[in-house]
């Protein structure tokens, strides 16, 4: 047990992930007996604090799925140059990358979930910051990433990061389909037959007995999604390890334990402020994150020791 606790798994440390385990286990217990009353106090629909969050939030933390696909793409492309080898790695960071921006493009752009709430952009300009970013995320992981790792090591390091990114969202809406659980803002805020009379604790779940609402969006409060998703970016240690100047860096492990840290709780914060999630919702996306990111960091872990006396990448390609 003491080793568990004590090991690095991919760059982190376990013990890392205990502050967000505890603040979010805190956050789940207090929203189960105080969720309405907190986000009656806490919720305003003016905030522009909330608001950039809603439109920018999701878009935030997208960087380590297309950073972590241009880390695993250069081994595959790398080795030997391979038509097929390409071709597969093309293909599945074009898919994976489109997914991601067209997500980014409705949430920017105005969707169900934005309409109203957030900082819209016109399309055309949404869908050049989105493809932009995400390309220049993927050029940032696939040429900066150390060859000298092994083909092994670096498709590990990008895999553990891209599973864990797809992983997170996979859970998150399962469990929005099964809860059900209105936002605040669907009972507060908005002009429907509904009111705060139709709030419903995050352990209550629905099972698909929907309320009749024209926006689906209204009923997908637990768990949060933004907060799920910037949980994962606890993986930024990870990819640090694939890249020259931050793999043995003090500094850049210390900036990768923090950055998370504070944009989980700042998402957290702005997520209650917008009306969108109750504080239960994004405790609970806080340790569905983290024990995400740790169970895929450890799976990672466990192929990279096993593989750790194997030659480079270079060496590799030169014996093709």
């Amino acid at each position: 047990m003491k080793n568990f606790l004590t090991k690095e798994y991919m760059g982190m440390k376990f013990y890392f992930f205990i502050p967000l385990f505890l603040i979010g286990l805190v956050g789940l217990i207090v929203g189960s007996f105080m969720d309405l009353q907190i986000s009656t106090n806490m919720a305003n629909i003016n905030s522009g604090f909330g608001r950039f969050f809603e439109t920018w939030g999701a878009f935030l933390p997208c960087f380590i799925c297309p950073l972590g696909l241009g880390i695993a793409s250069k081994p595959i492309i790398k080795k030997g140059g391979k038509p097929w080898a390409i071709a597969l790695a093309a293909f599945i960071s074009i898919a994976a990358i489109a997914g991601v921006s067209y997500l980014n493009i409705k949430d920017m752009s105005g969707s169900a979930t934005t309409a109203g709430y957030g900082y819209t952009l016109p399309k055309v300009a949404a869908i050049i910051i989105v493809i932009v970013f995400n390309l220049g995320m993927y050029a940032v992981g696939y040429f900066f990433a150390n060859e000298e790792l092994g083909f092994k090591k670096l498709l590990t390091i990008g895999l553990v990061i891209v599973l864990a990114f797809g992983l997170l969202h996979l859970f998150t809406n399962v469990f929005k389909i099964m809860a059900n659980r209105p936002r605040y803002r669907f009972l507060a805020w908005e002009d429907n037959a509904y009111s705060i009379d139709n709030f419903a604790p995050w352990y209550k779940w629905a099972f698909g007995k929907k309320l009749i609402t024209n926006n689906s969006d209204s009923l997908k409060s637990f768990p949060s999604g933004h907060t799920g998703s910037m949980a994962i970016v606890c993986l930024l240690p990870t990819a640090f390890l694939a890249f020259k100047r931050t793999n043995e860096s003090k500094l850049a492990k210390y900036l990768g334990y923090c950055i998370p840290f504070v944009f989980v709780i700042v998402m957290g914060f702005a997520r209650i402020v917008n009306g969108a999630h109750f504080l239960s919702d994004v405790s609970f996306a806080t340790i569905l994150g983290c024990l995400i990111s740790l169970l895929c960091a450890y799976v990672g872990q466990i192929i990279l020791d096993k593989y750790d006396s194997k030659p480079s990448l270079e060496e590799e390609i030169k014996s093709i």
